[in-house]
């Protein structure tokens, strides 16, 4: 039996469009990556719902990505459907200030466009690269120590903003919970443990009028920590309970280090920076190296925030 017959159902509901052995580097800002058996982008929740239904029913393996900030795929690729999300549509109600969206619209585009209705509280969203679906998925929160010298305080983590989240659970049932359902220990979320068998399908955001020149103003300091030029990560450590990745990444000296084409981003530490034809296995081992080298000189032990996918 071939690996076509075996994705059964995505090739009748989606034909010529399930795509055979795709190399994800080219689907990831890290730019790393192997081969998975299918890939599949989709433009629509029903759609999404359609893929991860199919995928299901016939026993394929799945996983579903937005921008891929946060994913490591391994070099020896994905044995499976990569799911593609890019259903982007929104509907803003602006005398409630609520906007609902679909989760694979561009987290960076959605800051910008509440900002044109004056509203405010998502303006951290300039500085990632990624879906607002994998936003949600790992509470995504902007690194503010430069923002605090200009008086800005943290805008605090996505998630503060979301008030219902509406996802395919394992029974392939739509389903709406309110936000304390996403919380789970620590930074993270439920869904980072519950990822394929919960589908993250639209999210409703409930903002605050602000004023455009304040708006603007912090989309500006915002977007100078997004680095659209250069193959970088999402954060790859959650925070220490009593102190921020970063602080220690650079307190152990850990920030110096590179295996292969792998390095952390001098702008912003708790990043990982590919050049050349980088590995994934150098990223592993680099981000394998810093938790080492913080645990040994500051007693602290990172966790990671990054998704590694794949065979390793």
């Amino acid at each position: 039996m071939n690996s076509l017959q075996r994705s059964g159902t995505l090739v009748d509901r989606f034909g010529s469009r399930v795509r055979e052995h795709e190399v994800m580097r080219d689907h990831t800002p890290l730019g790393v990556g192997g081969v998975a058996d299918f890939f599949l982008r989709v433009e629509s929740i029903d759609e999404l719902i359609d893929a991860v239904t199919c995928a299901r029913e016939s026993s394929t393996p799945f996983t579903v990505i937005g921008g891929g900030s946060q994913c490591v795929f391994s070099d020896f690729g994905y044995p499976g459907i990569v799911i593609e999300n890019h259903a982007s549509g929104h509907v803003c109600a602006i005398n409630k200030s609520q906007i609902i969206v679909e989760s694979g619209a561009s987290a960076r585009s959605l800051a910008f466009g509440v900002a044109s209705h004056d509203l405010g509280g998502l303006e951290f969203l300039a500085s990632y690269s990624g879906s607002i679906g994998g936003a949600v998925y790992s509470n995504y929160m902007v690194d503010n120590r430069t923002l605090h010298t200009t008086g800005f305080v943290r805008s605090s983590a996505i998630n503060d903003y979301c008030k219902k989240v509406t996802v395919l659970n394992k029974q392939s049932e739509i389903v709406t919970y309110n936000p304390s359902w996403l919380r789970s220990a620590r930074h993270t979320t439920r869904l980072r443990t519950q990822s394929r068998e919960t589908i993250l399908l639209t999210m409703t955001f409930q903002l605050f009028s602000s004023k455009k020149e304040e708006i603007v103003r912090k989309l500006s300091l915002y977007s100078a920590q997004h680095f659209p030029d250069k193959k970088i990560s999402a954060m790859v450590f959650i925070d220490p309970l009593t102190t921020n990745a970063h602080k220690v990444i650079v307190q152990s000296g850990a920030h110096k280090l590179r295996v292969g084409n792998a390095r952390l981003c001098k702008e912003s530490p708790n990043r990982i920076q590919t050049v050349g034809d980088a590995q994934a296995a150098d990223v592993r081992a680099l981000i394998d190296s810093v938790r080492q080298r913080v645990f040994d000189k500051c007693n602290v032990m990172l966790e990671d925030a990054l998704d590694y996918i794949g065979e390793w």
